[in-house]
């Protein structure tokens, strides 16, 4: 008896278009004066590549666990893969020595921009501090984390973006 061969069943015809990707937020792009070196730096500088950005307040108790728990040694992990910067928001009088002296104080190897003057901290919606953001190659926020994420969840984020 001969067997019959199985008729193929056709795919179902979609019933709706695909919906694009959703399209990730452009980082503002800014220029503050890097008070480690006295040299400006700009954010769009650094297209091309995944850089955190760590807004923090020299008085904010939080913020320099943060930079001693987990900034320092990521930046030793990561530091010739990913761009780091510190922005310093919320202190109208500080001064680049002020800086200087914070950055060393706290073994700061990267940037730490003089951001208090200008309007970084609101382009960024900032109004907790610490507050980390992590920008992919192309320019968008991936990662925006309000308080301290913890080093486990930072490393996680910047694998998922370092090729």
């Amino acid at each position: 008896m001969p067997t019959a061969s199985p008729t193929p069943i056709p795919s179902p015809a979609p019933t709706s278009t695909p919906k694009p990707e959703q399209t990730l937020p452009l980082a503002p792009d800014f220029e503050l004066m890097d008070a480690t070196s006295g040299n400006l730096i700009r954010l769009s500088d650094y297209r091309g590549k995944v850089v955190l950005l760590d807004f923090f307040a020299t008085w904010c108790g939080a913020c320099k666990l943060t930079i001693n728990n987990d900034l320092v040694q990521l930046y030793e992990q990561y530091g010739d893969q990913v761009i780091f910067l510190s922005i310093d928001v919320k202190e109208p009088d500080i001064t680049p020595k002020d800086l200087q002296t914070f950055a060393e104080e706290h073994e700061m190897g990267w940037p730490v921009l003089m951001g208090s003057a200008s309007t970084v901290d609101r382009s960024y919606n900032i109004w907790i501090l610490p507050t980390i953001c992590i920008i992919d190659e192309d320019g968008a926020i991936r990662y925006f984390h309000l308080g301290t994420p913890g080093i486990e969840i930072l490393k996680s984020e910047i694998d998922s973006l370092s090729y």
